[in-house]
Parts: structure tokens; C-alpha cells; sequence
């Protein structure tokens, strides 16, 4: 892996570079992007429908969400044939029509790799139960029970509540499933699963991939002697997870993984890596190039975490997230190459999480774009993002469609808790609140579909949408397009060094990105009042007399007001973002 980070051209593309770092990614659910044959359902023709909009935005590659088949217990993520095309979203033929699509414009595709598990209805798996003693037989975790057999084999817990091991009377043991009761854990310690797994991923290399993002990826390897979890948790709390999260044999295997498929450098490997701490991204992704080529950590993900977990919900201050920032772009320098995002497939729309999503709709939504877009590192722009969707805000369980939050749910009813307070954390929390269908226009069904859709579509759609939003004067997807287009000729914002400057601010985050192309401060009030920043506190970290110049505001400032800058300060609206360039006399 080779960092740029003097190119003396306009652009800061580098044919030396490697592309993913140049590259700014669009994630798409393929379920609810858009529908090209009135199903309900988003497809593959209708993404390839889609790629004007994408190009016109900016976009350099896209992350697809699992298109292969599934029983759809988790939505894709249970898979049943790695090497085939769910019929909901089209034929092998319309998968590599859209890739050859994406191709032609310049735009690079990349998969997700979810080999941690398995659907149960996989053939792999159907074969582990019936024969034990065949090829199969040692493809999944298959554990004895405890008390002769009627008590699981410890006391891990799924992700999704309850514990982490079912038992099959066919072949009479348990099976672990971190996730899902139908998704079984693969058994990694097999060679001939990492074979198999290998196998797959050059089958899709073969067909012109660029890259994989791996689901999960840090928990392949297990503790095999299966300890109990003596540690005091909260009720909501996973068990079990020092035992299967960054495991004993996880470096070897990404290590073998990169020998037999990844060497090639225009081959893209990110990493999902839940509970990663630092040193752990680093080992990870680090600059020796041996295993991942960046990582998705959760840090930031987490803020509004308490001790029971994500739905656990909890406040925060804007100093805490200057700080995660901080830890993950200043730790990783030189390093290790992040990823950075806000919203993905399992998190909340980060507008309603991390902002305003009302009164405040615009000015929130461009904030959280212009401190994204100045982050070192490779951004994934999560679809809807990029025109302000918010949260579904499904006000009914009978709406939500999530095996997470339905267990939750189920599970938190049976311990008494009314309907009304879970239905306010699942309000906020849920993962089906990111997998609303695309909002296109306001008739219907949003332009998402000519039916109703497998879900429904998010509570506001009416008022904000593609359509409407590219007719507005504050149109968000104009100021995405602006900001992925400044980030694109300045080498700062991508590939600068990262430096905090109002680091205990009650509202408002501030830092620098350094750069011998030249230096910019970007300063972001996340509150709902005005805040003030000292730009006297740029002495302290550049020699020399400085000053600034304008580069961009969302509220459509043309310049700073002069006396404000004799005076050395910035004073920020509500969600008001400036990135400004600082100048030396």
C-alpha cells in the first residue's frame, strides 16, 4: 500500500496512488434503491438506470449491497449461493450489464464478501447437518450441549438477542449463529473453508469486480474451547464477545486470504470490524499492505451508546466527537488508510442521529457533508445522504421489517417494557431506518416503485426527495456535488494531517487539515444556538502571522466579515460549516 500525499498537480489523483484512495463510494441497498419493473422490490436494472445521477454527483465507485440469493431472514446477509444473482433483483446477464455500465462511465463496483456465515438453507449447511461425516460434515461450529445435551454449549449471546447457539435435532448438536438462528457461523479453523471462500472470491474477481467489503470480517476466527463469559454486563449486553471478536487465528487468515486473492494492488479490500480497537485496526490494515486495505470501525458509530449497547441510547457533547475524529485520523497517520462514513445499512440516518433532520434540515445536512468530505481517507456516502433523507420514523413494530429490531422488540415486551418506550428507541435506533426506499420525487411511492414497495417508505418523503430537492435554491445534492468536487482538487482535505483545534468546545468541533498544497481549517457548529470560535488560536499552531480566506459555507456567506477577523473571531450559525483556507503574510 503506497500513501500520496505531496501531488504538485491540480488534482490530487495520482496514477501511483492507489484508486480506492482517490475514490469517493456511493453505498446502495439494493432492495430500496430504486425498483425498474413495478415488484416493489429495487433491482439491478434499476441502479444501472441510476448512474447519470451517481456520475452527475460525483461518484468515483459504489458499494452493493448483497445481491445473492437469500432467504432473506437478514435481508441478504443470509446467503444461500455465493455464485448467483437473487432473482428479486435480476439475472447474472443484468448484474454484469450494470458492472460493464459502471465500467464504461469510469466508475469502479465493488461487492460484499459476508463469509463469517451462512443462510441455513445453503447447501453447505444442509449437507453439515445430514452427514457428519461428509465433505460438509465440518463446515459450520457444531458443538454438544451441556446437561446431557439441554442447555447450549456456554453462554454467548447472538447479536440479535437471545443465545447464540440452536440446536438441530437432525444431526443432534448445537450450531453457533453470532447472528441469526438462520445464519450459521462458518468454521474458519477448516482449510477447505478458506478454500471454498478464496475459490468464490476469485470467481468474482474473474467477472470484473474491483473489491470486496467483508462483513464482519473480525469475527471469522473463534476462541475453540468456547469459554462461558464470567464478566458483569448490562441485560442487553453480548456475551461472548472477547472470544469471537478479533479471534486467536484472524491475522493468519486474512494474511492466507491476501496471498491467494488479493495481491493485485487494483484489487479494493475493506474491512467491517465491530469492536476493533486501535491497535487492532492497525494490525488490520496497517501500511505493510499483508492483510486489509482499510478497516470500518465503529468508534464513532458508538457515541450514543450506553452500557448495555446500541439500544442502550445515551447523550453526547460535540468535544466527545471531536474526539473520536481525532483518535481514529490522528492515530492512524502514516499508518494505516481509513474509511470513513456516517450512515451505512446497520446504523440510523446519521442526520436525524448526529444533527437536525428538522428545522435545521439543509444546514445539518451539509454539515455533516463538509466534515465527512475534509476527513483523511476514503468516504462512503450512504444513499438518500446526499438530499437530507432522515430516519423512517415507522411509527407501528408492524412496519419494521428488521430481524434486529423485531427480536428486540419481542424480547424487551416479554420483560415488561411498554410498547410506547420501545417503539421510541426502535424510533431512533433501528436499523430499517436507513433501508426506507430512495425518495425520488413526492408522488406515491416516492419514484421508488409503481407499487408498494416491501417496505414503507420513509414518513417524509413527500417533503423531501430528489426531485424536490434538486428544484430548491438549498438544494443538499448541489452541495455534495460541490464539496466532492472541492475535496477532489485539494489535497488537504483527502490526504492532509488532521489536527484538532477547538477540542473542548461545548458546540462547535474545529480542526485543521495540513498540507504543503496548503493549509485549511474547517469549523462545524453542531447545536441548534450560535456559537463563536477564536481564530486566534491558529497562532499557537502555525508560525508566523496567518489569515483566511473563504472557501466554503452553507449558509451561502460570500466572505467573513472583516471586523470579525481583526478581532480574530468566527462566529457560526446553527449547524453552520465554513471550511476556510489559511493564508501566511
Amino acid at each position: 500500500m503506497q500513501i500520496m500525499k505531496n501531488s504538485t498537480s491540480d488534482s490530487i489523483r495520482s496514477e501511483n496512488s492507489n484508486w480506492w484512495q482517490d475514490a469517493v463510494f456511493y453505498q446502495i441497498y439494493p432492495r430500496s434503491f430504486y425498483d425498474s419493473n413495478g415488484d416493489g422490490i429495487g433491482d439491478l436494472q434499476g441502479i444501472k438506470e441510476k448512474i447519470p445521477y451517481l456520475k452527475d454527483l460525483g461518484i468515483d465507485a459504489v458499494w452493493l449491497n448483497p445481491v445473492y440469493p437469500s432467504p432473506n431472514n437478514d435481508y441478504g446477509y443470509d446467503i444461500s449461493n455465493y455464485q448467483d444473482i437473487n432473482p428479486e433483483y435480476g439475472t447474472f446477464e443484468d448484474f454484469t450489464e450494470l458492472l460493464d455500465a459502471f465500467h464504461a462511465q469510469g466508475m469502479k463496483l465493488i461487492m460484499d464478501l459476508v463469509v463469517n456465515h451462512t443462510s441455513t438453507e445453503h447447501d453447505w449447511f444442509q449437507n453439515s447437518r445430514r452427514n457428519p461425516d461428509g465433505p460438509y460434515g465440518d463446515f459450520y461450529i457444531w458443538h454438544d450441549g451441556i446437561d446431557s445435551g439441554a442447555e447450549p454449549p456456554n453462554n454467548w449471546n447472538s447479536f440479535f438477542g437471545g443465545s447464540a447457539w440452536k440446536y438441530d435435532p437432525l444431526r443432534g448438536q448445537y450450531y453457533l449463529h453470532l447472528f441469526d438462528e438462520h445464519q450459521a457461523d462458518l468454521n474458519w479453523a477448516n482449510p477447505k473453508v478458506r478454500e471454498e471462500v478464496y475459490r468464490i472470491m476469485n470467481w468474482w474477481f474473474s467477472h470484473g469486480i474491483d473489491g470486496f467489503r467483508m462483513d464482519v470480517i473480525n469475527m471469522i476466527s473463534k476462541d475453540t474451547s468456547f469459554p462461558n463469559d464470567t464478566r458483569e454486563l448490562d441485560d442487553l449486553a453480548v456475551k461472548g464477545t472477547p472470544y469471537f471478536i478479533n479471534g486467536p487465528e484472524l491475522h493468519n487468515y486474512l494474511k492466507e486470504m491476501r496471498a491467494k486473492v488479493l495481491s493485485a494492488s487494483t484489487k479494493f479490500a475493506v474491512g467491517e470490524c465491530p469492536g476493533a480497537e486501535f491497535e487492532d485496526v492497525l494490525a488490520l490494515s496497517g501500511m505493510d499492505g499483508e492483510e486489509l486495505d482499510a478497516v470500518f470501525q465503529m468508534d464513532l458509530m458508538e457515541i450514543d451508546h450506553g452500557s448495555g449497547g446500541k439500544w442502550d441510547i445515551r447523550s453526547w457533547t460535540a468535544a466527545e466527537f471531536l474526539s473520536r475524529l481525532s483518535r481514529w485520523q490522528q492515530g492512524l497517520e502514516g499508518r494505516a488508510w481509513p474509511a470513513n462514513f456516517f450512515s451505512n445499512h446497520d446504523q440510523p440516518r446519521a442526520l436525524s442521529r448526529l444533527a437536525d433532520d428538522n428545522e435545521y434540515h439543509f444546514e445539518s445536512s451539509s454539515l455533516l457533508a463538509v466534515i465527512l468530505l475534509s476527513l483523511t481517507g476514503t468516504p462512503f456516502i450512504y444513499y438518500g445522504e446526499e438530499i437530507g433523507m432522515p430516519n423512517a420514523d415507522f411509527r407501528s413494530i408492524s412496519d419494521y421489517r428488521d430481524v434486529d429490531t423485531l427480536n428486540f422488540f419481542a424480547l424487551e415486551r416479554t420483560r415488561g417494557r411498554e410498547e410506547d418506550e420501545l417503539l421510541r428507541i426502535i424510533r431512533y435506533m433501528s436499523r430499517d431506518n436507513a433501508r426506507s426506499p430512495m425518495q425520488w420525487n413526492g408522488s406515491k411511492y416516492g419514484g421508488f416503485s409503481s407499487t408498494e414497495p416491501w417496505i414503507p417508505m420513509g414518513r417524509r418523503y413527500a417533503e423531501i426527495n430528489v426531485e424536490k430537492d434538486l428544484s430548491s435554491q438549498r438544494s443538499v445534492y448541489r452541495e455534495y456535488r460541490k464539496l466532492i468536487s472541492f475535496r477532489k482538487k485539494t489535497a488537504a482535505l483527502g490526504y492532509g494531517d488532521f489536527e484538532p483545534v477547538e477540542s473542548d468546545h461545548a458546540q462547535l468541533i474545529a480542526f485543521m487539515k495540513r498540507h504543503r498544497q496548503g493549509d485549511y481549517l474547517v469549523c462545524a457548529n453542531l447545536s441548534t444556538r450560535d456559537a463563536q470560535s477564536r481564530l486566534s488560536f491558529l497562532a499557537a499552531f502555525l508560525p508566523g502571522a496567518v489569515g483566511t480566506e473563504l472557501e466554503y459555507s452553507n449558509y451561502k456567506r460570500t466572505t467573513l466579515q472583516d471586523q470579525e477577523l481583526k478581532k480574530g473571531i468566527l462566529n457560526l450559525r446553527p449547524y453552520e460549516a465554513c471550511i476556510l483556507k489559511i493564508t501566511k503574510s
